[in-house]
């Protein structure tokens, strides 16, 4: 019975990660493949450019309205052997060893640690709980956050994550969330009654925590609550979110068919499909560290730019984020030759590059307005590499309106 429940509690958690993250970064029980036979390196791994989540899942069958100190010790003892269970991930990259996983769409590629810089270690904990519905007595983990061999593990409620949820939509969002997470709690300047409550702060009062960061008198107190004042204050709000964020689903689009792009890398540059794999996870990676209102800004632009083509042969943009230190180019070009388009995108992006103030450029081409169907080439460049390698045209102005922003719900 133990069992089935841990496993339908994956199963949850897997589907809150597409939520949470998009399906395409979310990759269940990747294998780890050794002498003594293949191993389960962790019950979902999320990779999102440089950046893995290493996600354990633990389920108990203790009602906890109903707890005592011996129940909330097993509780502790499952949160800490998930915990040891992190080591097969972290073990694995420091030995670079063999990894296999496949994506939600089929796509197989062996995981290539060299790009991993940054891991995140999550627990999830699906206890059941009666009196989940009253903040003041809905259970929460003692130790949100802990180091652990040199990385950040944070404790969720499955609970909790079922209803984050709902506000956290990007990879971007959650690692921004996370980030922020971590910095509250180390300063000690925070009572927090709940999870759900600290998520309504940071989405409503986000200055107020940067005080709190900067200023050492200055302390916070989230009574329980916050999080249900905050569903019904911005019921209008948030419903006019909604509408506003409807032009993001863009980029959510291209994310999804990117896909289809590795079996075309493989085939039309010659390429394996593991490398056609591995540029897929890269190129998906950057996209996902736009936040969801930063897809919005930008998909309203897609949408202005594309429509520009019902009567121009083209039509472009560029948008910085200031918040991840990526410049993300679009072209929608009138062109029946993928080559040429191609290549006008790399002409393009080339020349971004002596004016963007970022680290590195996405370029993404497709069809205008004029074209039969879609299809989208996607490009990555290092700004400074390109910059050494190339020289700025000065008969073409590129971007008089160059957009750079930190656009989140904070300060627009």
């Amino acid at each position: 019975m133990t069992g089935e429940h841990g496993t339908q509690a994956e199963d949850t958690v897997e589907a809150i990660c597409y939520r949470l993250f998009g399906r395409n970064f979310v990759l269940r029980s990747p294998v780890l493949l050794e002498v003594s036979g293949p191993k389960e390196l962790t019950d979902i791994l999320v990779l999102v450019d440089d950046t893995a989540i290493i996600i354990q899942s633990k389920s108990l069958e203790i009602e906890a309205s109903e707890l005592d100190d011996m129940k909330f010790g097993r509780i502790r003892n499952r949160q800490s052997r998930a915990k040891r269970q992190l080591n097969t991930a972290l073990n694995a990259q420091t030995r670079n060893a063999h990894v296999r996983a496949v994506s939600s769409t089929g796509i197989s590629f062996n995981i290539d640690w060299s790009r991993i810089r940054h891991r995140i270690g999550v627990i999830t904990l699906n206890v059941p709980d009666s009196a989940y519905e009253d903040p003041e007595f809905r259970f929460q983990y003692p130790y949100p956050v802990e180091s652990y061999k040199g990385i950040e593990v944070h404790t969720f409620m499955l609970n909790d994550l079922h209803l984050m949820a709902l506000e956290l939509t990007t990879p971007a969002d959650v690692i921004l969330y996370l980030r922020a997470r971590v910095q509250c709690l180390e300063t000690q300047r925070f009572i927090i009654g709940n999870e759900l409550d600290f998520l309504a702060f940071y989405k409503t009062q986000y200055p107020e925590i940067q005080k709190a960061l900067t200023d050492p008198a200055y302390l916070i107190w989230i009574t329980p609550g916050y999080w249900e004042d905050y569903q019904k204050a911005h019921a209008e709000k948030l419903a006019d979110r909604n509408e506003r964020f409807k032009n993001s689903a863009l980029i959510d689009r291209l994310i999804e068919d990117q896909s289809t792009s590795v079996g075309y890398s493989a085939e039309e540059q010659g390429i394996s499909e593991q490398e056609a794999a591995i540029n897929y996870m890269g190129v998906i990676g950057k996209l996902g560290k736009l936040t969801r209102m930063e897809r919005a800004k930008i998909g309203d632009k897609m949408v202005e730019k594309f429509n520009k083509t019902e009567t121009n042969k083209w039509g472009y943009f560029i948008y910085v984020s200031k918040l991840m230190d990526i410049g993300y180019l679009f072209l929608f070009l009138n062109e029946d030759d993928r080559d040429r388009r191609r290549n006008f995108l790399q002409f393009l992006c080339e020349q971004a590059c002596h004016v963007a103030p970022c680290r590195e450029l996405v370029g993404v081409g497709t069809d205008g307005a004029q074209q039969e169907g879609y299809s989208f080439d996607v490009m990555v460049l290092d700004v400074e590499t390109t910059k050494s390698e190339t020289e700025p045209d000065p008969d073409f102005k590129l971007f008089r309106q160059l957009d750079v922003g930190s656009i989140n719900e904070w300060d627009t």
